[in-house]
């Protein structure tokens, strides 16, 4: 078998995770979401647990904000399915 590839959350992180994923609800069904900062810094550093080399400006743009937040969350439900 290789290397797991399987990333752990914090249990901060996953706490988020958890109370937030209306966002991802939210940006599934073609909405806006306007996070906060600290959500935003919450999201990018689940990110880069995901991706360490991913940049990502989100200050005005809703679009990539939107990206952030389906990208996050798709990648917590993979990992979790591997679980």
């Amino acid at each position: 078998m290789g290397k797991s590839t399987l990333k752990e959350l914090s249990s901060p992180q996953q706490v988020w995770i958890d109370e937030n994923k209306f966002l991802k609800e939210r940006v599934d069904m073609g909405i806006d979401v306007h996070p906060s900062e600290s959500d935003v810094v919450m999201l990018q550093e689940i990110a880069h647990l995901f991706a360490p080399n991913l940049d990502v400006h989100v200050k005005g743009c809703q679009d990539c904000v939107n990206k952030l937040v389906k990208f996050v969350f798709e990648k917590v439900e993979s990992n979790n399915a591997k679980a």
